[in-house]
Formats: C-alpha cells, structure tokens, sequence
C-alpha cells in the first residue's frame, strides 16, 4: 500500500510538471493548506504512524488545531513574504520567489521549491511529500 501510495504522488507530481509548464505562471499568493503526506490524508499517515492506535481527535487537541487543513499552512503573500505554521506552532515568516510554475522558499534554514499546478503546491521537505491546496 505505502509503495502504490508513493508511485500515485510521484505519478502526480509529474503530471503537475507537464502541465504546469504549459500554463503562464500565474501568482501564487495565496493561503495554502495540507491536502496529502506521502499520499495519504493527514488522518490516514497518523494512524499508520502510529500503529493504528489514534483518536485524530486527541492528536488535533494535542496540536492546539482543529482539523488537518491546520497541521501545515502556507501563506504566499503578493508583497514576497510568506508565513508557514507546522503542526499548530506559531507561523514563522520568510519570503518567497516564483518563477514559473516553481515557488522557492525558506523553511527551518533549507531553502524548499515547490510546484505549482492548478491549485495545488507539491513539495518535498527530507523524505516526507507534501502536497497543500489553495484555499
């Protein structure tokens, strides 16, 4: 499951390419929330994370969140700062660049690309691949 999971990101994350690379390059501003981790809904890789032993309701009060959309938030702003909030902390600020359909920030000292197809922002921090929709 965890290997068709990754294959269906990595399918994904291609076609966003492809397509992305016909479009403008329309802005990105905007507020961006977690849509998927590894391929799978937040709820669903905190569950196998954790052995199948969790109560995402406890998980989210734990966090001081309300739902998944709130583990991961990126905010793009028009001006070129960016704030981005992880797991219910405190959003932290940084800037932020596009060219094209590839968006270049900052997160905990690493600079992150991510790409821009639709509505949707894929990225890839370490070995986690995250996918965040615009809201």
């Amino acid at each position: 499951m965890k290997r068709f999971a990754t294959l269906t990101v990595v399918c994904l994350f291609i076609f966003a390419v492809i397509t992305g690379c016909s479009g403008g390059g329309s802005s990105a501003a905007g507020k961006y929330v977690l849509k998927t981790m590894n391929g799978l809904t937040f709820e669903q890789a905190m569950s196998d994370a954790l052995g199948g032993e969790f109560n995402i309701e406890d998980y989210y009060e734990i966090l001081g969140i309300s739902s998944s959309e709130e583990y991961m938030v990126i905010e793009l702003k028009a001006d070129g700062s960016a704030l981005i909030s992880v797991g219910g902390e405190e959003p932290a600020t940084t800037t932020w660049k596009q060219s094209g359909n590839t968006i270049t920030f900052e997160a905990d000292g690493e600079m992150v690309e991510a790409t821009l197809a639709g509505s949707d922002l894929f990225m890839v921090i370490g070995d986690e691949e995250y996918v965040l929709t615009k809201k």
